[in-house]
């Protein structure tokens, strides 16, 4: 795994802070700030160690899975008029609870 945020930190592409997107630059490894070549924005590249799933690195909304999980509650609860002895929560309808969406804050990178 190190050897994977060690490349990903070193060789790939990454985005200003206004979207565009900027190619890898030796200055992550020198520890300088990058330069987007269209807006001209300086910041900093994460390293490797930021690419670990808890890191100060990882987007907050995903906490570097790049999944955000839902709970679908028309699913869990499909008539909220019945009871529990009626069988609102009926097991066999639990198949399409949990709902798994790409992380919109980081775009599913999970950075």
């Amino acid at each position: 795994m190190n050897s994977i945020r060690l490349l990903f930190s070193r060789c790939g592409d990454y985005l200003c802070p206004n979207g565009h997107r900027v190619p890898a630059s030796i200055n992550v490894a020198r520890g300088e700030m990058i330069e987007c070549p269209i807006c001209r924005e300086r910041f900093n590249g994460l390293s490797a160690q930021e690419y670990a799933f808890n890191s100060q690195g990882a987007c907050p909304d995903c906490q570097g899975t790049g999944i955000v999980q839902t709970i679908n509650i028309d699913a869990l609860i499909p008539d909220p008029h019945l009871t529990i002895d009626e069988g609102v929560c009926s097991a066999m309808e639990y198949t399409h609870v949990v709902i798994n969406e790409r992380c919109l804050s980081c775009n599913g990178c999970a950075y």
